[in-house]
């Protein structure tokens, strides 16, 4: 997880904390569980290159998006699951090389049954 490695700051002089701002709010995924497609919506702060991962349980990475340089605001993004297996995964949202988002999902199958 190369992203994470990037996070690290200096901390502050006064209280020794590490107080980085986030470059994006409102991280929502639905529908979780996820079956095919699933919405990634965020709220994004300032003009950025944005990138997303999923990664499986193994911390593989199981699907991976390069948005480039996107405007601030709202985003919807559409995400293609469908090659997924049925499990837990994680989805990372980065934003100028940064982790600023992490949320798991749940991946079902879709079960038709014929009568």
């Amino acid at each position: 997880m190369d992203a994470i490695l990037n996070h690290i700051s200096e901390p502050d002089d006064e209280t020794g904390i590490v107080n980085t701002p986030l470059a994006l709010t409102n991280v929502n995924i639905y529908p979780n569980p996820v079956t095919a497609t699933t919405t990634v919506e965020f709220d994004l702060k300032k003009n950025a290159d944005v990138n997303l991962r999923v990664f499986d349980m193994m911390g593989r990475v199981v699907y991976a998006q390069s948005y480039g340089k996107l405007n601030s605001g709202v985003q919807d993004k559409q995400l293609d699951l469908s090659n997924l297996t049925t499990g837990v995964y994680s989805v990372t949202i980065s934003v100028d090389g940064k982790l600023q988002g992490n949320k798991q999902i749940v991946k079902n199958s879709l079960l038709i049954m014929q009568l």
